[in-house]
């Protein structure tokens, strides 16, 4: 498997996930990741600022880690008719949810 930063750059124009998840330190690895390999990455704890920034911003992608609100989120961006990919953390601990 290849990174992106191993691919020519003129491939990618400059590309933004939305991480929203409840734990800082996991979002700041996220963060820590992303941008290593050349993303542009926002950062919301809160599902309401989350859903701020992907009607307000492109967002390329949205990784959704917040146990409780990540169902209730992923369902506010389909009503908004957001059509960036949804990528759900789980660590195990949760339940299968319906969206």
């Amino acid at each position: 498997m290849m990174l992106r930063s191993q691919l020519p750059e003129e491939r990618f124009a400059s590309r933004t996930v939305l991480c929203v998840g409840d734990d800082p330190s996991r979002l700041l690895l996220y963060r820590s990741l992303l941008e290593l390999d050349g993303y542009s990455v926002l950062l919301a704890e809160a599902v309401e600022d989350g859903l701020e920034l992907s009607k307000n911003k492109i967002i390329d992608c949205i990784v959704l880690d917040h146990a409780r609100d990540g169902a209730v989120l992923a369902r506010k961006i389909g009503r908004q008719k957001i059509a960036s990919p949804l990528i759900f953390v789980l660590d195990g601990s949760e339940l299968p949810v319906h969206i």
